[in-house]
């Protein structure tokens, strides 16, 4: 009889146990979920095939800079969802671009300091009606994939440094006929989610 009242001891501490421990694992999660916002500026330059068709030269010739503010929820301390615009400009060019985009935002450690994973997808509309759309300018669909290191601060407020990688449709006008082509552009990204 004695055993079984040991058991039956046992049985209760351990259930409290466990039940105070995925109470406060319930607490820390609702804490680290809630709306998300984040805000980064980037620069960086796309490869574009030089528009002299005979000379097929590849370099950086198209530096840009960017500014972009998603807003969404965190799930966790890992997962996030939302959705935001960029606003894209060019050195030495009258060019801008204003893409919508969905971004999906994955920190791989609950750490003060975690690498993390995003993806952006989105589309550009070119916003200069008005006037004549230049050559190569940004128009159509936008992907990117980024890599980085997010410093963790109090509560789920996280300063970023990444690199990104994009595929971007530009137009292209070869006689007369407007089409669009994919271009790679590499960014550095640094970012402050809150």
């Amino acid at each position: 009889m004695n055993r079984f009242l040991a058991a039956g001891l046992i049985a209760l501490v351990l259930s409290a146990s466990v039940s105070f421990t995925a109470s406060a694992q319930d607490t820390k999660a609702a804490q680290d979920s809630g709306f998300w916002f984040d805000v980064a500026a980037s620069a960086g330059g796309m490869i574009m095939r030089n528009p002299d068709i005979s000379k097929a030269s590849f370099g950086m010739n198209r530096t840009s800079y960017g500014i972009d503010a998603v807003f969404g929820y965190r799930f966790n301390n890992y997962v996030a969802l939302g959705a935001g615009a960029q606003f894209v400009g060019e050195i030495n060019r009258d060019d801008v671009a204003l893409p919508l985009i969905v971004r999906v935002r994955y920190d791989i450690l609950d750490k003060m300091v975690s690498p993390f994973v995003a993806a952006d997808l989105g589309y550009t509309v070119y916003p200069y009606k008005e006037r004549p759309r230049p050559q190569f300018a940004r128009e159509g669909l936008i992907g990117s994939a980024s890599v980085g290191v997010a410093i963790k601060s109090d509560g789920n407020h996280r300063a970023y440094l990444g690199l990104v990688a994009s595929a971007v449709q530009v137009t292209n006008k070869e006689t007369n006929n407007w089409f669009r082509k994919f271009r790679p552009e590499f960014r550095i990204k640094l970012g402050y989610e809150f």
